[in-house]
């Protein structure tokens, strides 16, 4: 069977509005039909005014459908049956008027709102001057009052469900940007890993065919290098996952810091550069998001030389001055000028570790070695 053809269950809301309209339709229909309620005038062609019941009363069925429509319907409905026969003066019509009014003022926009009070305040003239006189027949002041009433208090509820909408809304575009910053940051933090770790490997595995046969000592260093990246490397993946909810320990994995600098430099000497490490000032008490960021910036920078640089020597400096921290990668290779002109941003590295600073207050600087061959990065990120 065609699940299009099935039937559809309404929704609560217009469910609860058939029964409203079929409740004051049935009403109006009984009075029209036989006894009318006290004070009730029915007058005039039973026709005419079973039409008028049915018409003034059933409409609201989709009233939060078309707020507007119902209630120029209904009003309509009122003024027109009072011009063309006898009055018909209803409790169940007039109820249904109400209703249609706090529709309006409450689920239609403004300008739609003013239409329909203009129209009522209209149509409640004509019911009035066409009226019987009778109690039943609306009076000036009090129709005036009680609609009145009814209009500003479906447009202060209308209003308050407005900026409560609004205030949803806002609240999402805030969820959905937060979710936006949160995979660009995991992106940018799996480029890190595996461009590190991966380069580390690459560089070591060479370095190891090389030797093979003339030194088996340098192949088994080589060999423990690559096993300690690709471990730290899938390490700090499984917390990644773990971030997006695939791992269910990773998450449990605190993020590296300038404490494993020595670790880092480690792994890139023993790919082949000399690299000289200098710290300067107290690094322990870090604030944990300049302490990553710190890190990653090193760990993207030293990446870079082994990918690209084709350095023998590579000098790292992180100095604490006071309320800011400085970062300087240099080293003395010799990359084309294409390699370079990678290194100055376009790639993802070089623009994630921007952004990485950024959003703490810093800079970044990056570009050739002066003077001398080699190429250098320097941040700074305030603490």
């Amino acid at each position: 069977m065609d699940r299009n053809r099935l039937p559809q269950r309404l929704p609560l809301g217009q469910l609860l509005d058939a029964v409203v309209a079929a409740a004051f339709c049935v009403v109006g229909l009984v009075e029209v039909l036989g006894q009318p309620l006290a004070e009730d005038v029915v007058e005039g062609p039973v026709a005419l005014n079973v039409v008028t019941v049915l018409l003034g009363t059933l409409p609201l069925a989709v009233r939060r459908r078309a707020p507007l429509g119902v209630s120029l319907v209904l009003y309509g409905v009122l003024a027109g049956r009072a011009l063309v026969a006898d009055p018909l003066e209803l409790y169940a019509t007039y109820l249904a008027l109400l209703v249609a009014t706090y529709t309006v003022a409450s689920y239609a926009p403004l300008r739609d709102a003013l239409l329909s009070a203009a129209v009522s305040v209209l149509a409640l003239a004509v019911a009035v001057v066409q009226g019987s006189g009778t109690d039943a027949a609306p009076d000036p002041v009090a129709s005036l009052v009680l609609f009145g009433t009814v209009w500003l208090v479906g447009r202060v509820v209308g209003v308050r469900n407005e900026r409560a909408a609004a205030l949803l809304h806002a609240r999402d575009e805030h969820a959905a940007e937060a979710v936006a910053a949160e995979r660009a940051r995991i992106a940018r933090e799996m480029h890190d890993v595996v461009s590190h770790s991966l380069a580390a490997i690459v560089m070591q595995s060479s370095g190891a065919r090389n030797v093979l046969d003339r030194d088996p000592d340098r192949v088994r260093d080589s060999l423990g290098a690559i096993e300690r990246s690709a471990r730290q490397g899938l390490e700090e993946m499984r917390r990644l996952l773990g971030l997006l909810g695939e791992e269910d320990d990773g998450s449990l994995q605190p993020q590296p810091g300038l404490a494993r600098l020595d670790d880092l430099v480690a792994d890139v000497r023993a790919t082949g550069p000399d690299v000289t490490l200098q710290v300067h000032g107290e690094l322990s008490d870090l604030p944990p998001a300049v302490d990553v960021s710190a890190y990653r910036v090193l760990q993207e920078a030293l990446t870079n030389v082994m990918k690209h640089a084709r350095a023998a020597h590579v000098r790292v400096d992180v100095r604490r001055l006071g309320d800011c921290l400085e970062l300087e990668v240099v080293d003395d290779g010799t990359a084309e000028p294409d390699e370079l002109g990678a290194l100055a941003g376009s790639g993802r590295g070089l623009v994630g570790m921007r952004e990485r600073v950024r959003v703490l207050g810093g800079s970044v600087e990056t570009g050739s070695r002066e003077p001398g061959p080699g190429f250098r990065v320097a941040a700074r990120i305030p603490v």
